[in-house]
């Protein structure tokens, strides 16, 4: 059997690493176990969330905030985290379905600008960075931004997968233009060597 390219003993070592990380630690959300580290060290039950893209980000958070609003394009899915939630009686959060892309990326207009603590960019992926900008209107000043999957989007030195190079180009012009937003953002670049986790702090006077 040809193993991918990407399979060198380093990801073999790293990939190891994070599904004994999954495994003892089952329900947590997929980020890095460094960036939920971070979450944990910064959330309080006083905080606000949005999210798009539910599992078990949503299950996770909703016993750790105050208030989260998660968006969803799968309808079964949608239903089955809802379910989960009403089972663990988390009815602090809920999960929005918005099978409409324009109507998924700006729900989160139904929130008041610069009032969340948190928000999380994940879910769909060829519709992350039109979210990540929009986001960057609602984090309140000192509030998180967290992009999941960062290294398919803005260069960095990471070794996973699918990482673009240090002197590459983001991925699309309006990753570009989110890099320039939040280049005066304190920034945390978490990553497994599988998969990276960005995590932005807003400016105080933001």
């Amino acid at each position: 059997m040809i193993l991918p390219k990407h399979w060198t003993l380093q990801y073999i070592y790293d990939k190891s690493r994070y599904v004994a990380f999954r495994w003892t630690h089952p329900h947590t959300p997929w980020f890095t176990p460094d960036a939920i580290d971070f979450l944990e060290n910064h959330l309080t039950r006083s905080h606000e969330g949005f999210e798009w893209g539910s599992g078990w980000s949503t299950l996770w958070l909703a016993k750790r905030l105050a208030r989260l609003v998660s968006v969803e394009h799968d309808p079964k899915w949608s239903a089955r985290v809802s379910r989960q939630l009403l089972r663990n009686a988390q009815h602090t959060a809920e999960v929005l379905l918005e099978q409409d892309e324009n109507s998924y990326i700006h729900v989160i207009e139904r929130m008041s600008k610069k009032t969340l603590d948190l928000v999380i960019v994940d879910g769909l992926d060829s519709l992350r960075d039109r979210c990540a900008l929009l986001a960057l209107e609602y984090v309140k000043p000192g509030g998180l931004l967290l992009v999941d999957d960062i290294h398919r989007y803005l260069p960095s030195n990471s070794r996973s997968p699918k990482a673009i190079p240090q002197n590459g180009k983001p991925r699309t012009s309006l990753w570009q233009e989110f890099a320039n937003k939040v280049k005066d953002w304190d920034m945390v670049w978490t990553s497994s060597g599988v998969t990276d986790t960005a995590i932005w702090r807003s400016p105080k006077t933001h």
